[in-house]
Formats: structure tokens, C-alpha cells, sequence
């Protein structure tokens, strides 16, 4: 019975969370990111990488190997940092290790090493992936119809 109810609770807590709605249109995003390795792609649908140096309301300035260059929020389709951060899967099996020891209702030493040991293990993991973290997705164009009659 126990185990009925750690199993979806573990898919829950090993789902990502980060969905495009969050990351839609909210150009703020890029501060907690500057410094770091970010992929931009751009209206045209040229992709770059490098390093985000400065940000501001509506542009940011990336360094690539040879120079800087500007973009505004309107040349701007998506971006993403290159890796997502590791303390997630940290705090993801600490939470598992927790709910594991409390279910086999054992010592309270017992419980506190599995939440560390489960800790570590999802920091590890974590660590291994490799997936990108989404900054930034632009405001979806609205589609325009045109309609025409021919003879």
C-alpha cells in the first residue's frame, strides 16, 4: 500500500517544473542568468551562445569569442541557459529520502541519513544531465488569416 503512494509521489517530484508559460514573455528572467552560458535564438532563427554580459528592460548584450553584441526584446525568440542548475535534484531527493524513512516509520537516525543519502543521490544525478533551462520564450504571434476569392 505504502509503495502506492510513493511511486506517483517520486514522478511528481522528478517532473520538470520549468514550463514554457513561465518562461513566456518575461524578459526579467535574464538577470538571475547574467554571467552565465546562454543559447539565444533570434526571429531568423540563428542561434547563438555565449556569455550574458549586461541586461537591462528591453535588451541585452551578450560576449560571444570575438566581441559583444546587443539584442533587443524584439530580435529575441527564445533563450535558454546551456545547463539547468543542480540544486534542484538536491532538494528533489531530499524530499524522496524524507517521505521514504517516514513511510518505513523507522528510527529518526534511519530517516535523517536516507534524506541525506537520497540528497546526494539526486544531486548526482542531476548534475549528469545535461538538458538546457529555459530563460526566455517570446509572446506567440497572433496568425493572421487572409481570405480570397478567385474566379
Amino acid at each position: 500500500m505504502k509503495i502506492l503512494i510513493a511511486v506517483p509521489l517520486i514522478l511528481l517530484l522528478s517532473a520538470d517544473k520549468v514550463s514554457a508559460q513561465q518562461a513566456h514573455a518575461d524578459f526579467s528572467r535574464f538577470a538571475r542568468a547574467l554571467g552565465q552560458e546562454i543559447v539565444l535564438v533570434d526571429r531568423e532563427g540563428v542561434v547563438r551562445e555565449g556569455v550574458l554580459a549586461d541586461v537591462n528592460a528591453d535588451q541585452l548584450t551578450m560576449t560571444f569569442g570575438g566581441g559583444q553584441k546587443t539584442f533587443t526584446q524584439a530580435e529575441i525568440f527564445s533563450a535558454d541557459r546551456v545547463r539547468d542548475r543542480t540544486l534542484d535534484g538536491a532538494i528533489k531527493g531530499a524530499i524522496v529520502g524524507g517521505v521514504l524513512g517516514l513511510m518505513m516509520q523507522a528510527k529518526s537516525e534511519w530517516t535523517l541519513g536516507a534524506t541525506i543519502s537520497y540528497s546526494i543521490i539526486g544531486l548526482l544525478i542531476d548534475a549528469s544531465q545535461t538538458h538546457r533551462e529555459p530563460i526566455y520564450r517570446a509572446a506567440p504571434q497572433p496568425a493572421s488569416l487572409k481570405f480570397s476569392l478567385r474566379f
